[in-house]
């Protein structure tokens, strides 16, 4: 019984620890949309960031493009509204995807 209890509260706590990230309609959905506008910004910067440091990047914004936190959620929305399963999903690898929808590369 003592092994059971012990792989059962290990379980829980793994499983908890994956569920750590809000979903993306959470941030859809927030009660305090400037907090979640700011921390989905946030996210979408350091994929910028990402994005612009590998050889063949996910997505392709244009050159002249600074987006704004308000685009950013919109971007988002609009992914949703497109993807509508994928709003369950942890927001910052859906804002990869939408960003991907939003800024598709041209094939080489």
């Amino acid at each position: 019984m003592r092994k059971f209890l012990i792989g059962l509260v290990g379980f829980l706590a793994l499983s908890s620890q994956a569920k750590a990230e809000a979903s993306a309609n959470q941030f859809l959905n927030n009660q305090n949309p400037e907090y979640a506008e700011a921390l989905l910004d946030a996210m979408a910067t350091g994929i910028s960031w990402a994005n612009s440091h590998i050889d063949k990047p996910m997505y392709c914004p244009p050159s002249n493009l600074a987006i704004t936190s308000q685009q950013h959620m919109e971007i988002l929305r609009q992914y949703i509204q497109h993807s509508p399963s994928r709003g369950d999903y942890p927001a910052g690898a859906v804002m990869i995807r939408a960003l991907e929808y939003a800024f598709p590369c041209k094939k080489r």
